[in-house]
């Protein structure tokens, strides 16, 4: 593995099986952005934010498949990945934040939206923010198109990471 180095923002992953031993998070099968998970095997030297060993999650056709020694592994930017697994605690990078999605909403305190804005909008509790945020906090109810982001599973509940510019309006 030593024999080559990466340059940029590149993450080497291996990636790792959904029935392997690593099930804390199952993601959504139903969800129409598929995801795949992996762990950090090398780093380029200007990457800040994964390191070696991290659990990741990433869009499933994302990066540069790749074969070392007959071994698959995939080169990712790491603007591509959608959250990190440490320690037991998950990260949100890369402008991400992660929402407990609340049912379809009809009005928001004072405002009323229109039938046809009810069904393509919902609201969340922020559960999770990329410490690159800065104006999305914890606990903030938020209101996002029910077409953004990605569905993941964590302990059972399905959760989504969004884009902090697929958020509209902090309640």
């Amino acid at each position: 593995m030593d024999n080559f180095k990466l340059i940029n923002n590149f993450v080497l992953v291996k990636p790792v099986s959904l029935d392997s031993k690593i099930k804390s998070v199952l993601l959504s099968e139903n969800d129409r952005k598929p995801k795949s998970n992996g762990i950090v095997i090398k780093t380029s030297k200007n990457i800040k934010v994964v390191k070696n060993l991290d659990e990741i999650f990433y869009y499933k056709h994302s990066g540069i498949k790749a074969s070392i020694s007959g071994e698959n592994y995939v080169v990712l930017d790491e603007n591509e990945i959608l959250c990190i697994k440490r320690r037991g605690m998950f990260f949100m990078v890369n402008d991400r934040v992660l929402i407990r999605e609340n049912e379809s909403i009809k009005n928001i305190d004072n405002i009323i939206l229109s039938v046809t804005d009810a069904k393509e909008r919902t609201s969340g509790k922020v559960l999770s923010v990329s410490n690159s945020v800065d104006d999305i906090n914890v606990d903030d109810d938020v209101m996002f198109s029910k077409y953004s982001g990605v569905y993941i599973m964590i302990e059972d509940e399905q959760l989504k990471v969004l884009d902090k510019k697929e958020i509209f309006i902090i309640l």
